[in-house]
């Protein structure tokens, strides 16, 4: 068994060099920072491994819990160790605008209608309660716009040891930072729309 972790991590370290299953390369950095073993909670986790910033430690030997609207039975196929919960933290509907946005905030859904965009509503999705989350490595977070209110119901149960979330990306985000500093987090790393944080 060991053996075969051990074969594994090499491979896994030589596929870096060239594989990114992340958008700007978050999956490399977090192999870099990460202990070998550990658990995510990947909230806004789309596809089981395009864009996926946990789909490299999945395949290094993690496991964990994944929340989105889409993709149900790819997770199940793809990630048969990962938990998948359909739905949302901190919504219940989703505005899909063709070619352009994807996001869970109406704020953001009302200013796209009224420059007269195109849009796809989804409604009575799952409200999830964050108090469920608990005892996770990382915690990797993309929902477009309800990252901090949803950042602060996950800290109010459990405070990971790393966080993954774009902070810099939305008007939205601002105050992502000074927040999570503010809970003793350090940034250690950065993308151009996520910042990691190490608590």
């Amino acid at each position: 068994m060991e053996m075969r972790l051990l074969l594994r991590h090499k491979i896994i370290k030589l596929l870096r060099l060239f594989i990114s299953f992340s958008d700007e390369g978050e999956d490399k950095l977090l192999l870099q920072t990460l202990p070998r073993e550990g658990t995510y909670l990947d909230i806004g986790a789309f596809h089981p491994y395009r864009v996926s910033n946990t789909f490299f430690l999945y395949i290094w030997g993690w496991s964990g819990t994944c929340v989105d609207i889409q993709n149900k039975w790819k997770f199940k196929f793809f990630r048969h160790r990962d938990k998948f919960i359909y739905g949302y933290v901190g919504a219940s509907k989703s505005y899909l605008f063709p070619r352009k946005l994807f996001t869970s905030n109406p704020e953001i859904a009302v200013k796209m209608i009224d420059e007269g965009n195109q849009v796809i509503i989804k409604d009575n999705i799952p409200n999830i309660d964050p108090s469920q989350f608990r005892d996770y490595t990382l915690l990797d977070l993309d929902i477009d716009g309800l990252d901090k209110k949803v950042l602060e119901s996950l800290m109010n149960e459990y405070q990971p040891p790393f966080i993954l979330v774009e902070d810099k990306c939305l008007d939205e985000q601002k105050g992502i930072y000074e927040y999570l500093t503010g809970l003793g987090y350090k940034r250690i790393a950065n993308s151009t729309r996520n910042g990691l944080y190490k608590k």
